[in-house]
Parts: C-alpha cells; sequence; structure tokens
C-alpha cells in the first residue's frame, strides 16, 4: 500500500511483512500445512498474503474471513491534506482482491472508517470472482493533524 500527499513530506508504503493479521490468512513463505494451498504461492513474491484463506483447507468452506491491519504515523501534517491511498498487486491475470465464492465482501478502513468496500462479482477465466484486479484500489483520505493512522483490509 502506497500513501502519497502534494502536502506530505514522503512517500509512506506498507508491506505486508509490516501487517498484522487476524482471523483467516496464509503468508506465502510461511508455513502452510495444506499442499493445495501451498500450491497457490506457486510464483508469487514471498509474503504475499491471501487474506481469508485458511491455510489448513482448500475448501472455502472452512474459510471465516480474515483482517490485515498496519498502523503509521504521519508527521508534519499542514491541515488540510489530501492524501491518497494506493492498495495495489502484480498487474497480470489471476491476481487481486478475489475469491471462490461469489458476492464475498471486501473492504478497506482507514481509521475504522469504511473508504472502500466491494463484493466479488466479476468471474474470471480462472473461476474465481473478483472485486478488483488490473486496477489498483485508490482512495482519498483528509489528514488534519499529525497522528498514528490505522489501515485495514478486510474480507
Amino acid at each position: 500500500m502506497l500513501i502519497r500527499g502534494a502536502d506530505i513530506a514522503s512517500d509512506y508504503v506498507i508491506v505486508p511483512s509490516e501487517m498484522s493479521f487476524t482471523g483467516d490468512v496464509a503468508v506465502c513463505g510461511d508455513t502452510i500445512t495444506d499442499t493445495t494451498v501451498a500450491s497457490w504461492c506457486t510464483g508469487v513474491p514471498t509474503g504475499t498474503i491471501m487474506l481469508g484463506v485458511d491455510p489448513n483447507s482448500p475448501d472455502p468452506e472452512d474459510w471465516d474471513g480474515g483482517q490485515a491491519t498496519a498502523s503509521l504515523y504521519i508527521g508534519d501534517i499542514v491541515s488540510p491534506t489530501v492524501a491518497v491511498l494506493t492498495v495495489t498487486w502484480p498487474d497480470r491475470d489471476g491476481k487481486g482482491i478475489r475469491s471462490p465464492q461469489e458476492s464475498q465482501v471486501a473492504a478497506i478502513t482507514w481509521d475504522g472508517v469504511p473508504i472502500w468496500t466491494k463484493r466479488t462479482r466479476d468471474l474470471s477465466g480462472f473461476g474465481d470472482y473478483y472485486a478488483a484486479q488490473h486496477h489498483d484500489v485508490l482512495a482519498t483520505a483528509v489528514l488534519t493533524q499529525s497522528i498514528t493512522h490505522t489501515l485495514a483490509l478486510q474480507v
């Protein structure tokens, strides 16, 4: 994730290794006990997260959702500052925010406020339903003071 604003001194980049996870999350490069789930990490960078996927089961009926959270301090704010939040992944077929289940809700929150919510609706050639595939997710936030913010992705 990238956070950028005209009045922000530098970009803030958040990578999966800087996030905390709750619920079902499979992390490529970590121990994934199920061989089918582990095979989904083939060809992706170490540290790639599969949010909402139980690393012990490839069956979506066993998945209970998950959340990835990051906290970051953004200082030296000149109020008001408009920041652009970008959630990105490799731009290639089969990557993005997706689920084998249609209508799965994916959400991004900023300080607990939803800034992006979408259901997985677009069926791909891979048999998954996508909320976002070839386009980054962009959102804006108005920063009024130097504080620690919390960004969360949920499925």
